[in-house]
């Protein structure tokens, strides 16, 4: 576990596995977005998270857990939200999947 990037809305382990055809280390996150927050996504962890693997060129595989309590009808959802163009947005600048 990486208990640095670690926190009550953030899980974040690394490993080493094979990615892209090669032996690589490779950063798994779970992030909770809560809807009450008065800060807009994504959260100052999140982006510690994010920032850390640029830095260090590794492979973020966050998507598979995220909870962004953001509302889009694009994806499905009754309604939109004030977070759901913050997410939309910073998931396509981030290249995030």
């Amino acid at each position: 576990m990486l208990g640095h990037l670690t926190s009550r809305d953030v899980t974040a382990i690394q490993i080493d596995m094979v990615f892209d055809g090669k032996d690589r280390e490779v950063v798994f996150g779970s992030v909770y977005l809560p809807y009450d927050s008065t800060d807009l996504p994504p959260s100052k962890e999140m982006v510690s998270l994010i920032n850390y693997c640029s830095h260090n060129n590794y492979p973020l595989i966050i998507a598979i857990g995220c909870d962004t309590n953001s509302h889009n009808l694009c994806w499905g959802s009754t309604s939109n939200n004030r977070q759901k163009d913050v997410c939309t947005n910073e998931y396509a600048d981030q290249k995030i999947s």
